[in-house]
């Protein structure tokens, strides 16, 4: 099957999920807030991770400070695909890195 398990490393720290992860500083809004807490250019609501069909991808959702895939900017609103390794920053200063494994 192509299920996978994506994971994002905060400041050293992996984070694993299997469909969803909401990225954001708000404690009601994302699971990961406490690790986001310090980046305060990071949104409240900045945006979330998915994965369908064994691919990840991101969506900006219009935070105020943005997204950079690799630093490049990303649009509002539009999902753009990942791949393990790749960069996606919050803001000026937090960085997530992305890491793909098969499921089990």
């Amino acid at each position: 099957s192509s299920a996978v398990v994506v994971g994002v490393l905060i400041d050293g720290a992996l984070v694993e999920f299997d469909l969803e992860l909401r990225v954001g500083r708000s404690p009601d809004f994302s699971p990961i807030a406490g690790s986001l807490a310090r980046y305060d250019d990071v949104g409240r609501e900045h945006g979330r991770l998915t994965v369908a069909d064994g691919r990840a991808s991101f969506e900006d959702f219009h935070s105020r400070n943005g997204s950079y895939l690799n630093d490049r900017r990303i649009e509002s609103y539009f999902p753009v695909p990942l791949q393990a390794g790749d960069r996606l920053r919050l803001g000026e200063r937090c960085e997530l890195i992305l890491q793909v494994r098969p499921c089990g």
